[in-house]
This record gives structure tokens, sequence and C-alpha cells, in this order.
């Protein structure tokens, strides 16, 4: 039986950005992956809407890490992105209310978006209409930390590096089984 240091499962952004941290630190890594490949969009990230989220969602006593890293993490996508020449867009989101009914909603938000550290302004009904007509609202969230990817490219960027760092990819590799060992895992 063949030892391997660091096995992960699936080659989506998630498993690739894994990868390519690991790699980079120069551990060995073998990527599983049951589709035929990476670099086409053949895996589900490739199929999401490249939403890039600001974090103001991710509360703080049902998901911490999430409410702390993801703000933190937008910024290092923005970077990856930029030194890495991946599509993205760093176009802001409004989170509107549309009624007055909707205010207290938006003050949670706000409130969550505070702890969070997630950048935001409020703005009135004037200035959701002066940033985009299109929607009628009371008042909005304005997080301009949001935005998009383009997906695709972006798992194929982290696949090449990954790759470029001695990182293994088995594709049309379908996991079927884990067993624990003493010594760690046995995959099937």
């Amino acid at each position: 039986m063949d030892i391997v240091e660091n096995t992960i499962i699936g080659a989506g952004v998630v498993g690739t950005a894994v990868a390519h941290e690991l790699s980079k630190a120069g551990r060995e890594v073998f990527v599983i992956e049951k589709n035929p490949g990476v670099t086409q969009g053949e895996n589900q990230s490739s199929r999401n809407a490249g939403v890039i989220h600001s974090g103001l969602f991710y509360d703080q006593a049902t998901r911490p890490l999430k409410a702390e890293l993801c703000p933190l993490g937008v910024r290092m996508l923005y970077d990856f992105c930029q030194i890495h020449d991946v599509p993205h867009l760093n176009c802001g989101k409004l989170v509107v209310a549309t009624a007055e009914k909707d205010r207290p909603n938006l003050e949670h938000y706000m409130a969550q978006a505070r702890a969070n550290g997630v950048e935001f302004r409020m703005l009135n009904r004037d200035e959701v209409a002066a940033r985009e007509p299109n929607v009628q609202a009371v008042g909005a969230l304005d997080l301009p930390s949001a935005g998009v990817v383009e997906p695709t490219r972006l798992v194929h960027k982290l696949y090449a590096l990954s790759s470029n760092h001695g990182a293994h990819f088995l594709t049309h590799t379908e996991l079927r089984l884990i067993r624990a060992r003493t010594e760690g895992f046995e995959l099937i």
C-alpha cells in the first residue's frame, strides 16, 4: 500500500486552492477528481455564478469562521486574480429594502457587516436610485467588496500553479470508500 501525505477529494475551486497552497509549501499532494479533467469546466465550481461574497451573510454565532475569514479571503482573492490575470470584476453589491417594513432586515445586516469587518455604506432612496435607476428601494446596504470572478479560469489557474509545484491530479478517478486506519485513511 502506498502512503500519500495529502489527498484532496475534488478539483473544484476549493480543492485546487488547497492543492495550490500545500504544493507551494513543498508538500506532497494528490487530488482525486471523478470528472475527466480540470481545465475545461468539468466540475461543479465551473457551473456556479462566480460570486465573490463580501462576508455579510455569515452569522458570528452559527458560522464564526466564515464570518471572520470571508472578508480576508475576498481581499486575497482579488489580489490573486490581479496577479494571475484571472478575469474578475469588483462591482459591489446592493442589499435593498424595497419597503419600510424591510428596514429592520437592513439594520440587522448592517450590524452583521460591522461585526464581520465587512466594508459597507448605508444608502437612502435617492442614493440607491442614483447608483441603480432600475431598483426602487427605500434604502440599501452598499457592499463595495462584493464582485464576480470567472470560475473556470480561476480553477484552471489554481490547477496550473498546483501542477507546477508538483501536485498530482488523478482525473477520471472516483473515490468509492474511505476507511479509517491507525495511521491515516485508506482510499478505495
